[in-house]
């Protein structure tokens, strides 16, 4: 089997009001870039996948954790998807009109 390594994950710890949002977006874009892809992903996600995602950086992430709107997790891989009801290496399973 594959070996379990630690990966860190960003989550969002709270979504910003529209005013909020305005605010950021026009203080910090890339702040406000990345909050916007952790809203989309509806859950973690790997840190590289979103600095990658949303062209943000570190320090953009490092103060979106320090003011409160991010949160980031290091886990074992295998558990960092279990407690988010994710599974592994299973395929989704068809719809009656997908089938």
């Amino acid at each position: 089997g594959r070996s379990a390594r630690a990966e860190r994950r960003a989550i969002l710890a709270r979504k910003p009001t529209p005013a909020e949002a305005a605010a950021i977006e026009a203080r910090a874009p890339a702040r406000f870039r990345a909050l916007r892809t952790l809203r989309e992903a509806e859950g973690p996600m790997p840190i590289a996948d979103l600095l990658r995602r949303s062209g943000a950086s570190h320090e953009a992430l490092r103060v979106l954790e320090r003011e409160g709107w991010i949160e980031i997790q290091v886990g074992e891989r295998d558990e960092l998807l279990a407690a988010y009801g994710g599974e592994r290496d299973l395929p989704p399973v068809l719809s009656a009109e997908q089938r």
